[in-house]
């Protein structure tokens, strides 16, 4: 329900904007840079779909599960120049959701997941010096989050978060693919048709020294009892609830990863990492199929991907596009107590 009148509403919404402006001229001046587009994409990663904010007011109902474990395989193929590359990603993740008081709320999580490629036996897909094995081996990716989120009342709500992350190729180290972030987000609803959370995150990087700031947010517009239109990431994604068990999803966003290379062995550069960035447009179908199970099914199309591998001063070393659109699956099961 609406506590304020919308003038008081568009006034508290104009200031908190030209805040946020405000913050990011000062960490700018203060010698932390503004994001670039795969920071931004990495950010966006590791924060979260869906900030706590928009998860507040299930948690004060008793209506959400406070805790979720997630099994996720995920299957790409793409065409780059006449080579087939397939790349297949195994991730787990649990996460609990707890009161600390009436309104203060908290969330913990962590996840790991690796990702394979398979380059159909070509070598040379990357034209890099000093690499004569494949491109890269197996990709992993950990990472552990806290979030805390305070109800200012049934309109605002102000929540924290502090996450630190790792992506490594296999023999590289734990340490050398390891950065830290930290984020605030300012949450408005209004009532129960639509919400927004926005908000800044300072975050370090694992090649170069120095740190980034990055937006960060979400929103959400109930269209009706059966359709809800939500960003997902940098995308937006239409669900449609047909029943209790069965909801469908239309989405479309651009994503990405990067991870440090290994450069102990048969280094590719100094410090070097790979960038993954990509743009699927996909259809999903989940099912309730028992209490407190879920099982999700998504099938379509990657639009845009490239590959690059970057040094340590982030110039690019070897950049591979793919020639035509590629296709994707994946399979998610979701266990909620």
């Amino acid at each position: 329900r609406f506590t304020a009148s919308s003038t008081t509403q568009g006034t508290a919404m104009r200031r908190f904007l030209c805040g946020l402006f405000a913050l990011q001229a000062l960490l700018s001046t203060s010698g932390v840079s503004l994001a670039s587009v795969d920071d931004t994409l990495e950010q966006v990663e590791d924060a979260g779909d869906q900030p706590l904010a928009l998860e507040v007011d299930r948690l004060m109902r008793r209506r959400y599960p406070p805790v979720r474990f997630t099994l996720n395989e995920e299957l790409e193929w793409g065409d780059f120049s006449g080579t087939d590359v397939t790349t297949s990603r195994t991730s787990a993740k649990a996460e609990v959701l707890f009161p600390i008081t009436g309104k203060f709320f908290g969330s913990l999580s962590s996840r790991y997941g690796i990702t394979a490629t398979d380059f159909n036996g070509n070598k040379d897909f990357f034209d890099v010096p000093g690499r004569t094995r494949t491109p890269w081996e197996a990709l992993h990716d950990f990472a552990l989050r806290l979030r805390t989120q305070y109800v200012l009342n049934d309109s605002w709500s102000l929540g924290l978060a502090a996450w630190t992350t790792s992506r490594f190729e296999n023999g590289a180290s734990f340490s050398d693919g390891m950065k830290g972030a930290g984020a605030m987000i300012v949450s408005y609803r209004f009532g129960d048709k639509a919400g927004i959370a926005a908000g800044v995150a300072v975050s370090s990087r694992i090649v170069d020294d120095g740190a980034s700031v990055n937006p960060v947010g979400q929103a959400f517009w109930n269209i009706d009892e059966r359709h809800r239109l939500s960003t997902s990431g940098l995308g937006l994604q239409l669900r449609s609830r047909w029943s209790g068990e069965i909801s469908t999803f239309l989405y479309g966003r651009y994503t990405g990863r990067r991870w440090r290379l290994d450069d102990h062995g048969e280094g590719i550069v100094n410090r070097g990492s790979l960038r993954d960035r990509k743009v699927p447009i996909g259809v999903g179908l989940r099912w309730k199929f028992r209490k407190g199970w879920r099982l999700r099914a998504d099938l379509g199309l990657v639009a845009y991907r490239v590959f690059k591998v970057t040094n340590e001063e982030n110039d690019s070393i070897s950049t591979e596009t793919a020639n035509a659109p590629g296709v994707f699956g994946g399979l998610l099961l979701q266990r909620r107590f």
